[in-house]
C-alpha cells in the first residue's frame, strides 16, 4: 500500500477517520478504510507529519475516531468474490470500475484502488455488513488491504436508460460486425474459387 495515495484521498476530502482494529489501526475518509500495518497505534497529532500534512492546514481537517464497522479478519462466511469486468465508466463526470459476484453488481471510485497499484495478487469481495449493506474487501492473497464503499447510488432511472442505450446499440454495432465479417469470408470464397483478386 502507498501511504502517499492515501494521504492524498484524506487531503482531498479534508477527512480522517481512525479506526482501531484488534491488530492495527486503520485509516480513511470514511468511505475507504486502510490498515496501517507494521505501525504502532498512533494520536491524532502523530498522524499529521506521517501523512505530510502542514501544521498550518490541521485544524482545517475533520477528524473522528470511531470502532470499524466490519471485520478485519481476512476471510469471513458473509462474503464473495467478485470480479472485475474490465470496464471503467465515466458518469457525469464521476469515474466508475464495475465489479460483478453472485448476480450482483458493485461500482467502485477508481480513486480508492489507487493506494493499492503496488498490490499486484490482488483480489476483490463483497463483505455483507452486520445492517445487510455491503462493502469491497480488496486483498493481496489472503490479507485484508483495504475496505472500500460501493458507489453504487450513482444509479437512477437516467443511468438505466443511459446503459440500456449503450447496450441496443453496441448490440447494432455487433450485428453490423457480424454482418460485415460474413460478407468479407463469402468475398474470400468468391476469389478463392475464381483465382480472381479483389479490386
Amino acid at each position: 500500500m502507498k501511504l502517499k495515495d492515501v494521504s492524498a484521498l484524506l487531503r482531498a476530502g479534508r477527512t480522517i477517520i481512525i479506526q482501531k482494529g484488534k491488530d492495527c489501526q486503520w485509516i480513511g475518509d470514511g468511505f475507504s478504510a486502510y490498515p496501517m500495518y507494521g505501525l504502532p497505534y498512533m494520536e491524532e497529532q502523530n498522524l499529521r507529519p506521517l501523512l505530510d500534512i502542514p501544521e498550518n492546514k490541521w485544524d482545517s481537517y475533520r477528524i473522528n475516531s470511531m470502532p470499524l464497522p466490519f471485520t478485519e479478519d481476512d476471510n469471513t462466511p458473509q462474503e464473495f468474490a467478485l470480479s472485475d469486468m474490465g470496464v471503467d465508466i465515466n458518469y457525469k463526470g464521476t469515474v466508475l470500475t464495475l465489479l460483478i459476484g453472485n448476480r450482483k453488481l458493485f461500482f467502485v471510485q477508481p480513486k480508492y484502488l489507487k493506494p493499492l497499484q503496488d498490490v499486484s495478487d490482488r483480489s476483490y469481495f463483497a463483505r455483507k455488513l452486520e445492517n445487510d449493506t455491503y462493502v469491497i474487501a480488496v486483498k493481496e492473497g489472503f490479507i485484508l488491504r483495504a475496505v472500500i464503499m460501493p458507489y453504487n447510488n450513482i444509479v437512477d432511472e437516467m443511468f438505466i436508460d443511459t446503459m440500456k442505450t449503450i447496450y441496443s446499440l453496441s448490440a447494432d454495432i455487433l450485428i453490423a460486425n457480424k454482418d460485415e465479417k460474413s460478407r468479407r469470408d463469402e468475398l474470400d470464397r468468391f476469389m478463392e474459387l475464381t483465382g480472381s483478386e479483389e479490386a
